[in-house]
């Protein structure tokens, strides 16, 4: 039959519970850390470009961190200066690309991508592409008067935009290489925060 509870064994429980529920706190913060220092231990040391099974299951890290560069060579994305985003946006009936150096980044509950946070943004109406213009004037270190026609500057620090309203976006992977010329007299370059951009800047002398 069932055993009823006495007084001695409502004392063991009592006497019990207390270091139970501290094996219970300790163990939760152990694992809780070695994973932390484990999966930190798989990113620094590029386990995961080696081993399918370590990889982080989301695509954005290696995307918007630029490690997707890792599966073409070593340490590849370590040459990395910053990376710019073109991203075309639906608002209203208009579609605009907004383009700038990418800040952050957040992930939803799901570990799907929630939003992008910009810095030194420029926008333009799809309809004001131009189909002739070299790929290489696009980016935001090379603006020339027929780009700087098309292109209006965002007034504010940052520029966040939903992933929800994101048709598609362009990812590049930079590095900076500017001659002392060039960083004289530009109104762009002098507003820019070179701290937020990289470790390393390239000056061609």
């Amino acid at each position: 039959g069932v055993k009823e509870l006495n007084d001695n064994d409502f004392t063991i429980i009592s006497a019990s519970l207390l270091p139970f529920s501290l094996y219970v706190i300790a163990t939760n913060i152990i694992g809780a850390i070695l994973g932390k220092l484990t999966k930190e231990g798989i990113l620094k040391n590029g386990l995961d470009m080696k081993f399918e099974a370590l990889r982080i299951h989301n695509e954005w890290y290696y995307l918007l961190y630029g490690k997707v560069l890792d599966f073409e060579g070593p340490n590849r994305s370590e040459e990395i200066d910053y990376i710019q985003i073109d991203a075309l946006v639906q608002v209203g009936d208009k579609k605009i690309i907004y383009k700038g150096f990418l800040d952050r980044f957040y992930l939803d509950n799901d570990k799907g991508l929630d939003r992008i946070v910009l810095y030194f943004v420029y926008r333009r109406f799809l309809e004001s592409d131009s189909y002739g213009l070299r790929s290489e004037k696009e980016d935001l270190f090379n603006y020339n008067k027929e780009t700087k026609q098309r292109y209006y500057e965002m007034p504010g620090d940052y520029l966040v935009i939903p992933y929800n309203k994101i048709i598609n976006m362009n990812i590049s992977y930079k590095e900076i290489t500017i001659d002392d010329a060039h960083l004289k007299g530009s109104e762009e370059l002098d507003k820019l925060d070179w701290s937020k951009i990289a470790n390393k800047i390239k000056v061609n002398k």
